[in-house]
C-alpha cells in the first residue's frame, strides 16, 4: 500500500517526464496546493502503522512542518553568528514571528520536500510508583494520630498545628526524620 506522500511524488515525476518543464518553485506550489487542499492526509489506516501505546521499539518518523524546517536553517545562522545555546529558541522564535505569510508558504512548501524524520523515543521511560516518603511526611504520618485525639483542634487545622511543631524541631531532629523516611516501611501497607 502507496503512501499519500509517495503518490505526491509519483505524480511531481510524472509530471516531470512529460514536455513541460518543472521548475522547483512550481513543485513547491503543487506540493502547497495539495497540502491545502489536505490531499497529503491520509484517507486509511496503513496495515503497518504502530499501535498506540506499543512501546516495542519499532521506529517511528514523522513529517517536519514548516517551522521545524525553519528552525533548522535558522539555528544553523544563529550558531554561526556565535549566538549564545541559551538564547538560539528565542532567536530562532522572534524571526519566525517576524515573517511575512507569504515567506511562511515558502518554508511549508520545503517541509512537504522533506523526508520523514525518526522520532526517538526514551529508551528506558521511568516506571511510574510510589515515591519514598520525605522527612516532613513521615513526621505528619506520625504526628497525626496524636493531633486526631484533641478536640479542641479542628480537622481544617490539623496540618497547620503539625506545620508548627515542625518549625520548632531542631535540624537535626528534622534530618533524623528525613533518615528514618528513607526506610520507613509502612505496617498497613506490608
Amino acid at each position: 500500500m502507496s503512501t499519500i506522500a509517495q503518490k505526491i511524488n509519483t505524480f511531481i515525476t510524472s509530471l516531470k517526464a512529460s514536455a513541460y518543464e518543472i521548475d522547483a518553485d512550481f513543485e513547491a506550489l503543487i506540493r502547497l496546493s495539495l497540502a491545502n487542499a489536505k490531499l497529503d492526509q491520509p484517507m486509511i489506516v496503513q496495515q503497518d502503522a504502530t499501535p498506540v501505546g506499543d512501546h516495542s521499539g519499532a521506529q517511528k518518523t514523522k513529517q517536519l512542518n514548516c517551522y521545524n524546517v525553519f528552525m533548522q536553517e535558522k539555528m544553523v545562522e544563529l550558531k554561526a553568528q556565535g549566538v549564545p545555546g541559551t538564547d538560539l529558541v528565542k532567536g530562532v522564535s522572534s524571526a519566525w514571528a517576524a515573517l511575512s505569510q507569504a515567506e511562511k508558504d515558502t518554508y511549508k512548501a520545503k517541509a512537504l520536500l522533506t523526508t520523514p524524520v525518526n522520532v526517538h523515543a526514551k529508551a528506558n521511560p521511568q516506571k511510574k510508583g510510589p515515591k519514598g516518603l520525605t522527612g516532613w511526611q513521615l513526621y505528619v504520618k506520625l504526628q497525626m494520630p496524636a493531633i486526631k485525639l484533641d478536640a479542641s483542634i479542628v480537622p481544617t487545622a490539623r496540618l497547620g498545628e503539625i506545620s508548627k511543631k515542625w518549625k520548632l524541631e531542631t535540624q537535626a531532629e528534622k534530618d533524623s526524620y528525613k533518615v528514618k523516611a528513607s526506610t520507613w516501611v509502612d505496617a498497613a501497607a506490608a
